[in-house]
């Protein structure tokens, strides 16, 4: 039997177990390559998903209501206490904490969606949260709220965007800006809704029978 050689080392035959190890060896490197970039494109899409199961989160009609409710009450009254809507809200940015905090959600997911949000509703409902959290005798109430509103504070400082502050004055603008914008999506989820109940098909006559004429 012949053995085929390249410059002294043998192919096949005896002595060509450098050549199969190193197929082997490039078999397996390009098979965890392709296993890398599937896990990579699945994280990828998962991420997305998340993302988007939260911005359709905030937006869906219970916590509009819920931005609604906290928005008004606040408005009628600043030291308003903390109620179920308010408690829907920090639970939601504590939860988003969470998932980055964790590693689910990536800073480039956090900041654009919920960077200024955070903020904002972290200066209208902290001061009731802070408060609910004292008479609750629970330190670490909401927590996760609190640490996302220093983190995109701090995250806004350093991408060279100014953070937000509100005072007494902005306050009420504020909250007429979040009661319009409640307003609106509530509004608009109305609306959808109302398309889709009419486009359901209409049910034909029947016949004495029980079946369509």
């Amino acid at each position: 039997m012949k053995i085929l050689t390249t410059n002294g080392l043998a192919v096949f035959g005896p002595g060509s177990e450098w050549f199969w190890a190193m197929l082997q060896f490039l078999v397996l490197v390009t098979t965890f390559f392709v296993v890398y970039r599937q896990l990579r494109a699945a994280v990828a899409a998962n991420a997305f998903a998340r993302k988007e199961r939260l911005e359709d989160t905030w937006d869906a009609r219970p916590l509009t209501q819920a931005r609604l409710k906290a928005a008004i009450a606040l408005r009628n009254s600043p030291d308003a206490d903390v109620d179920a809507a308010m408690r829907a809200l920090a639970k939601f940015f504590s939860d988003l904490f969470e998932l980055h905090d964790r590693g689910h959600l990536a800073e480039r997911d956090v900041m654009p969606a919920w960077g200024v949000n955070c903020q904002v509703w972290w200066h209208l409902l902290g001061p009731a949260v802070l408060r609910y959290r004292e008479a609750e005798s629970v330190k670490i109430l909401y927590l996760g709220f609190e640490e996302l509103a220093g983190f995109c504070r701090r995250k806004s400082a350093a991408w060279g965007i100014a953070p937000i502050d509100i005072d007494d004055v902005s306050r009420s603008a504020w909250l007429d800006k979040a009661i319009g914008r409640a307003t609106e999506n509530l509004e608009r989820i109305a609306d959808v809704e109302s398309r889709t109940i009419l486009e359901v098909p209409a049910i034909g006559p029947k016949t004495e029978a029980g079946k369509p004429a």
